[in-house]
């Protein structure tokens, strides 16, 4: 054996590149610039591999930035995950994102709190990572995130705040789950604590989705008992006042609750309250409903059913088949959308419920469902089958089942779409919509007597109304 061999021998095994590149981040060996985190972890590394891997550090350590020539930088993102995004530059791998997998997660006292320290971990990464320009590194981070919130729910509020923040890098995938969350719990999780520990903006992303199915005296308490808690004093107040006049739409308030609650409240100015006022005084009688100026009244923090004064329909007599009512409300109106929205409940069958639009004379009752009229078009949620006219028609998919528990949404668009000719869809859960009609105008367009949103309900299942409104 040669000398050179005997010689590479006693030095041992190659060194891969990985390996090599790991060493010297982990030893500083030869290093030249030290990255400071914001809370004083110090990074040590190699100008050469940051400027090549990031055209950021490119800019950074190489253009007219004071950088080029100080021995250390000083970083706005906290040591740990400065090193993250080192340790990626150099071998294309980051432990930290295996050491923040959720199933390692204790979880001890609060729910509401879990995960949340590492969340922000991750946060802060896909943050640091959309601003040294590494989209695979934040591609990773996201989906890491989505997995927490599916995992702990509570998070939503999380991501709703890194959004409001303006975060970068929070994908548009992760703010939708997010927001599915807190549709699906209408701020019924939002107790007291964690509503006053909100920020302005987060408030304002929660209010301004309007596929949130609360009524808006709701809406409007949740902005009071905010002003009133946490702190900020007069700023808090100042900021709660600009949330009710972008967000809340008072007109959709009746008049007594406005004037014992709303009014002495001070959240609303006078101008706002005049305008709503005037609207209810232009209003044309209805039973919870009406016509005013031209504008449909649709979305109430309580609609009610026809012939009740609750907003549940229900039926639990055994041996009565059907139990249907129409909804309290003025005919909808060619060139315009609607959405209305269900929850549906009960003991036996919450999958046996109808739910649809029909001409508003019809008759329901025991012996009539929504499904059996011939003016009537609705989606079935024990087998994603529609109806139209009386009889069962085609499988619209699984995407039009719903059960126990479901949050039912039926979007209707009257407005003139030429592709779809007027459209019924349906959304359960939040999920994507089916469509269960696209000639909805082709035979609304014969009714002359108008029609109305209508639901029908098997004996033993229950359904109850969350929202309507006008859309367009």
């Amino acid at each position: 054996m040669s000398s050179a061999y005997k010689l590479m021998g006693s030095l041992g095994a190659e060194v891969s590149l990985e390996d090599g590149l790991s060493a010297a981040l982990k030893d500083g060996t030869l290093h030249d610039v030290t990255l400071v985190g914001s809370d004083g972890v110090q990074v040590l590394t190699h100008r050469l591999l940051l400027v090549a891997r990031s055209k950021v550090f490119k800019t950074m350590l190489m253009g007219s930035f004071s950088e080029v020539t100080s021995p250390t930088v000083n970083v706005d993102f906290p040591g740990a995950v400065v090193n993250a995004i080192v340790e990626y530059i150099y071998t294309s791998k980051v432990q930290l994102l295996t050491e923040l997998n959720p199933d390692n997660v204790e979880v001890s006292g609060d729910i509401s709190e879990a995960g949340l320290e590492e969340f922000e971990m991750l946060i802060s990464m896909t943050a640091a990572a959309a601003y040294y320009n590494l989209p695979y590194l934040c591609d990773s981070a996201n989906n890491l995130m989505e997995t927490y919130v599916k995992k702990f729910p509570s998070l939503s509020l999380a991501v709703l705040e890194a959004c409001a923040q303006e975060y970068p890098a929070v994908s548009n995938n992760l703010l939708e789950m997010a927001l599915s969350h807190i549709r699906q719990n209408k701020f019924e999780r939002l107790n007291e604590g964690i509503l006053c520990s909100l920020s302005s903006p987060v408030l304002s992303v929660i209010l301004s989705d309007e596929k949130t199915e609360v009524g808006e005296y709701e809406r409007f308490e949740m902005v009071q008992q905010w002003s009133e808690g946490g702190s900020g004093g007069v700023n808090r107040k100042v900021s709660a006042k600009t949330l009710v006049k972008e967000h809340l739409k008072l007109h959709l308030i009746c008049p007594n609750v406005l004037a014992k609650s709303v009014a002495p409240s001070g959240l609303a100015d006078i101008e706002q309250m005049t305008e709503a006022y005037k609207k209810h005084a232009l209003r044309v009688s209805y039973s919870t409903f009406g016509h005013f100026c031209g504008e449909l009244i649709l979305r109430q923090s309580k609609p009610v059913w026809n012939g009740s004064q609750s907003n549940t329909i229900t039926e639990t007599r055994s041996g009565v088949y059907w139990k249907s009512d129409k909804m309290t409300c003025p005919p909808l109106v060619n060139g315009c959308k609607y959405m209305w929205a269900i929850c549906t409940s009960g003991t036996k069958a919450a999958d046996d419920i109808m739910i649809g639009v029909a001409k508003h004379s019809t008759t329901l009752n025991d012996n009539n469902y929504c499904g059996s009229q011939p003016t009537c078009w609705a989606a079935y949620g024990d087998n994603g089958h529609a109806w139209y006219s009386g009889a069962q028609k085609e499988f619209i998919g699984d995407g039009a089942k719903f059960g126990n528990g479901s949050h039912v949404t039926v979007t209707l668009d009257l407005s003139h779409d030429e592709a779809n000719n007027g459209s019924f869809s349906i959304s359960v859960n939040g999920a994507a919509s089916v469509i269960v009609s696209r000639n909805m105008q082709t035979h609304l367009d014969s009714i002359t007597d108008g029609y109305v949103p209508v639901v029908s309900c098997f004996s033993g299942s229950s359904a109850k109304i969350l929202s309507i409104e006008e859309l367009v």
